[in-house]
């Protein structure tokens, strides 16, 4: 449970309430501030008669962040409340203690929103409502026009396993920003009372949520919310954790649920809700030098597991990319590797990670090298595609080596 003692009591004492939008944090001064903004105007708009707060749950942030919330809360006259969570330090902390408080509130709709959004809008709160207030929704996913190499983990691992295993199409399962029902919410209560796998306290919180709604059969949509702007990292270079807990969460989770995957033939379009525009992502620029670096000392360093984890071809293949500029990882072969790790995780568990993560940059230059010239609408192409053969080769993992 990441929820104080102080905070619990304090919430108990708030009584029911029909909204509550949870902002987890970790020194955002710069940031925080116009989150909060754009969420208090959303909800006026959306309705101004319906009784909620928004909860900032804090990581014990060093800067003035938590000045900065107490800020706005007196500018803009609406009830902001910041505390600090209590246990493992990571994000996944921060939801679980907004989820505690929202069951404790019985809240009908549960907003979470990243407190590093430059591209938050009040639309973005009144979809969000309207698609679980109106229309009955359990589980909102965001849908984003994203930069190319934007979101590479999402790209290269969650997205085509989410499509490939579990057959649903959601296009951003760890996008951060996520709608929730009262129903949902009662529903991860009680799963938080079951101490969830440690990663799913830090960045393995979004998978987590993500495939407990698939396999608790919640009806989950897609929320439109335009371009995702925030403070992108270069993945070569910071993604290294991020990498690890959410792979490991996912393959955990892939595995809890092996029965209900197995049995699935048919694939699940999840609808998409909201009016897509034109909008443009923010230029990223990618370090290859760095990419190509990782995972040739990544080759060398995990020989010995990939001679155990992949196929003699595939591995073959992987030797034989000598050259920062020809490196590329078919869209097959990347398939199999990953079936490979999630096949040899069942056994080896989570120890087998950091050898992924080396063939995970290989994976990013070959994308780098295939689309340098492209723009995002024709990469993305690239990437809906990476999930069909994900669908297409599923029975890849079921084989035995």
């Amino acid at each position: 449970m990441s929820l104080s003692n102080n905070a619990k009591e304090f919430f108990k004492k708030t009584g029911n309430i029909d909204i509550m939008v949870g902002i987890p944090s970790y020194n955002n001064e710069k940031t925080i501030g116009f989150v909060i903004e754009q969420v208090v105007e959303g909800i006026k708009n959306f309705s101004p008669s319906l009784k909620g707060f928004i909860f900032n749950s804090d990581g014990g942030s060093g800067d003035s962040t938590v000045g900065e919330v107490e800020r706005k809360k007196n500018e803009l006259d609406f009830p902001v409340y910041s505390f600090p969570y209590k246990g493992t330090p990571g994000k996944g902390s921060s939801l679980f203690a907004i989820l505690e408080a929202a069951v404790i509130t019985n809240a009908k709709a549960v907003i979470f929103l990243d407190s590093d959004l430059r591209s938050v809008r009040p639309w973005w709160t009144e979809l969000f409502l309207d698609s679980i207030l109106n229309k009955g929704y359990d589980y909102l996913t965001p849908y984003y026009v994203r930069h190319k190499y934007d979101g590479t983990i999402t790209n290269n691992i969650v997205y085509p396993i989410i499509y490939g295993l579990l057959g649903f199409d959601i296009r951003q399962p760890i996008g951060g920003d996520f709608g929730l029902s009262g129903n949902i919410v009662s529903h991860y209560g009680e799963k938080i009372k079951n101490s969830p796998i440690e990663n799913a306290y830090r960045f393995g919180i979004d998978i987590y949520l993500t495939t407990e709604a698939i396999a608790g059969g919640f009806n989950i949509g897609q929320v439109f919310l335009g371009a995702k702007i925030h403070d992108v990292k270069d993945p070569g270079k910071t993604l290294a954790p991020m990498f690890s807990q959410v792979t490991s969460t996912l393959f955990t989770q892939i595995w809890k649920y092996e029965d209900m995957w197995k049995n699935f033939t048919r694939k699940k379009e999840i609808p998409l809700l909201g009016k897509p525009v034109q909008v443009e992502s923010e230029d990223i620029v990618v370090n290859t030098d760095i990419l190509f670096e990782k995972f040739e000392k990544g080759m060398k360093e995990y020989e010995v597991d990939y001679n155990h984890i992949l196929g003699e071809e595939n591995y073959n293949k992987l030797k034989n990319l000598t050259n920062k500029e020809q490196c590329y990882i078919s869209p097959i072969v990347w398939t199999h590797i990953v079936y490979d790790y999630i096949r040899a995780f069942k056994k080896d568990g989570e120890d087998i990670i950091p050898s992924l993560l080396p063939l995970y940059f290989g994976k990013i230059l070959s994308f780098v090298n295939e689309t340098s010239n492209m723009n995002t609408k024709d990469a993305e192409k690239l990437i809906l595609k990476q999930g069909e053969i994900f669908w297409n080769e599923r029975d890849y993992l079921l084989r035995e080596k």
